[in-house]
């Protein structure tokens, strides 16, 4: 008989929840049981039956072949979690110990060589290697970097954050950023931040030592002010060639004073 939901769900929360204690061998003496609290049991990965090689296989595959965003799944047990904590009225405090807090902003924002671990690069290639081998080689150092990114989520705890696990959709973005001139970073003007990876700009400015562009996208949605504060803030950013904006609604260039849009 196939064992409910709820019971395997409040299995888990145990094996989770559980702390460090001596227990007592099969001979009778003291061992140190290796057991987890909740903040390292949410960082480690549900097992699904999505395989993110699935389209690294065989010796030849299209680049256009199973291009589909898949994001690392979030295990059950931090999804029940976060629907408990969302069940807390507005104003109290929420403890949460799997819950990371971290700074955002400009003087924290890396960009050195460690930001480059958070992307996988991609292997050195010539016209001279055929496309059975780059591929093979792609995929393995792709398996590599999806194991280093899963240990740095486990050393840092909480919750896992997502990020892209199809190698269909990081091949595009090599080839595409190997061939174009100029790369271009459309962000929310909102919060740019969250739509800017050190990662990225790391790749763009100092691995392909390209220009990358920033374009400030939603101008209607802030008020002008905000807008030439982050221009400016990001335009000091190392690696970043360029700053401008966009909104689709019709806005009076006087009040942005010089940033141009």
């Amino acid at each position: 008989m196939p064992r409910s939901k709820g019971k395997m769900q409040k299995s888990s929360i145990k094996l989770g929840a559980r702390i460090d204690k001596e227990v007592k061998g099969a001979s009778g003496e003291r061992i140190q049981a290796q057991t987890l609290d909740f903040r390292s049991a949410a960082a480690i990965p549900e097992f699904t039956l999505a395989d993110p090689l699935a389209h690294a296989s065989g010796k030849r595959v299209a680049t256009n072949s199973g291009m589909k965003t898949t994001f690392a799944a979030e295990s059950s047990l931090n999804v029940a979690r976060r629907i408990k904590m969302a069940c807390v009225p507005l104003g109290c405090v929420v403890e949460d110990d799997a819950a990371v807090a971290e700074e955002l902003s400009i003087q924290t924002l890396d960009l050195s060589s460690r930001s480059r671990q958070l992307m996988p690069r991609r292997p050195a290639w010539s016209y001279e290697i055929s496309s059975g081998r780059l591929h093979h080689r792609e995929a393995q150092s792709f398996k590599k970097w999806l194991d280093d990114v899963q240990e740095m989520i486990q050393e840092r705890g909480g919750y896992p954050p997502a990020y892209e696990t199809n190698l269909q959709v990081w091949r595009q973005l090599w080839r595409v950023l190997e061939r174009c001139y100029v790369a271009v970073a459309v962000l929310d003007a909102r919060h740019p931040l969250l739509h800017l990876p050190p990662a990225l700009v790391y790749h763009v400015s100092r691995t392909l030592r390209k220009p990358l562009v920033v374009v400030l996208n939603k101008l209607d949605a802030v008020e002008p002010e905000n807008a030439v504060s982050w221009a400016k803030a990001l335009s000091k950013v190392p690696g970043i060639s360029a700053i401008t904006g966009f909104s689709k609604e019709e806005l009076h260039a006087r009040a942005f004073g010089d940033f141009r849009f």
